[in-house]
């Protein structure tokens, strides 16, 4: 350890730790008063991180860790933020497909009586789950537009149909 100029020590690992874990913690507890994103561009983002060179000798690693997390919060999309109803990005695995939609089936149940008290309806969806080749297209020259087709995705519409009929929420 002593010939790596970049080692840590045990216990300067374990402070670094803390300060991280401390600095997500304190960003989850005021994520609510947060805006959802903060919509810059990666131009803008690109002139924040600016254009220096690498140091010549090191840089203290709570700064480094500091400036990083700064950087992650203020830029990130917050698909975390209790006001986030946007895509939920799903693994391309099984499980992941199951978990997504369990999650947000969970997320719309906790806003049910929010939608409640001011809409008097509450969104609900079913789903169908099924694995195949799908074609990705843009489409369009004045106005561009990205199409999914296959077969996977009239298969996936017919059972997803079949919700109703077998009165579930979820037809694999």
């Amino acid at each position: 350890m002593e010939n790596n100029p970049i080692a840590l020590s045990k216990e300067s690992f374990r402070q670094l730790g803390h300060q991280f874990v401390d600095a997500i913690a304190d960003f989850n507890s005021s994520m609510q008063s947060k805006p959802v994103t903060f919509g810059r561009l990666p131009s803008e983002v690109q002139v924040e991180l600016g254009q220096k060179a690498l140091p010549q000798k090191g840089t203290d690693p709570s700064v480094i860790l500091s400036e990083a997390t700064a950087l992650l919060f203020n830029h990130s999309l917050f698909n975390g933020h209790p006001r986030f109803l946007g895509y939920i990005t799903s693994s391309p695995t099984p499980i992941g497909a199951l978990t997504c939609f369990f999650l947000m089936k969970e997320t719309l149940e906790g806003h049910r009586h929010k939608y409640l008290s001011k809409y008097d309806v509450a969104p609900s969806f079913k789903a169908g789950l099924h694995y195949g080749n799908v074609t990705t297209e843009e489409i369009g020259t004045l106005k561009k537009d990205i199409v999914f087709t296959g077969d996977t995705l009239n298969t996936t519409a017919c059972i997803q149909n079949l919700c109703n009929f077998y009165e579930t929420d979820l037809l694999v």
